[in-house]
């Protein structure tokens, strides 16, 4: 049985996901007509001002959909936060290891992570990148 908020929001949708029929119908409108689904895309800002673009995949996803693919998916993300002169990231994560992997998807991301390497990072570090991201002090946090 549906779960609804106090505002008649449908907590969680039946087959995970909301917009299942533009998807579909959208998927018959032809091959000239490209489009690709964020999983769960965020825009980091602070103090009103856009910080990054950050689609999140599972690891599971990652897996099973294959790293060039969705890098391929992601290109135009990364293009458009090109455009807006901003670094742009796939972060992967682990929910039963709570661990982390950003991987920077165009130059501006690069750059921010210039001299850092790729491998799985803690909870706290990623939080530590997120504030390093908006130019926050880096002290250490409990997670």
């Amino acid at each position: 049985m549906p779960i609804y908020d106090k505002s008649g929001v449908r907590q969680r949708e039946a087959k995970e996901w909301r917009d299942e029929w533009i998807s579909e119908r959208h998927r018959t409108w032809g091959y000239e007509l490209p489009a690709t689904d964020i999983d769960f895309m965020l825009l980091e800002y602070s103090g009103n001002r856009p910080i990054a673009l950050i689609e999140y995949k599972t690891i599971g996803s990652m897996k099973y959909v294959g790293t060039d693919k969705v890098m391929r998916g992601h290109a135009p993300v990364s293009n458009l936060a090109n455009m807006a002169n901003l670094p742009s990231f796939i972060v992967v994560y682990d929910i039963n290891a709570i661990k982390f992997w950003v991987l920077p998807t165009n130059n501006h991301g690069e750059l921010e992570l210039l001299g850092d390497n790729y491998d799985a990072i803690s909870e706290s570090k990623f939080v530590l990148f997120l504030k390093g991201l908006r130019g926050l002090p880096h002290e250490f946090i409990q997670v």
